[in-house]
């Protein structure tokens, strides 16, 4: 299993303390699997919002992927 963690792009930045940006990658002879987090702010995104000083709910990216294959299948 290969853990590969990133560091922040420009403009990202941690969300209360916490930056994941990381894929999961595994490949056996009869499957692949992917698996992929991101829990972070975009360029742009902020805590409190710079003009009203309030805090902005849900201004964040935060999702994951799974992905799992069949490595013998041929390609089209």
């Amino acid at each position: 299993m290969e853990l590969h963690g990133f560091p922040p792009a420009e403009g990202e930045s941690a969300v209360g303390g916490v930056f994941i940006k990381q894929r999961c990658e595994k490949t056996m002879p009869e499957r692949a699997l992917t698996v992929e987090t991101h829990f972070l702010r975009k360029p742009g995104q902020h805590d409190v919002d710079p003009d009203t000083h309030e805090y902005t709910q849900g201004a964040f990216d935060s999702w994951t992927r799974f992905e799992l294959f069949d490595p013998n299948y041929p390609k089209p």
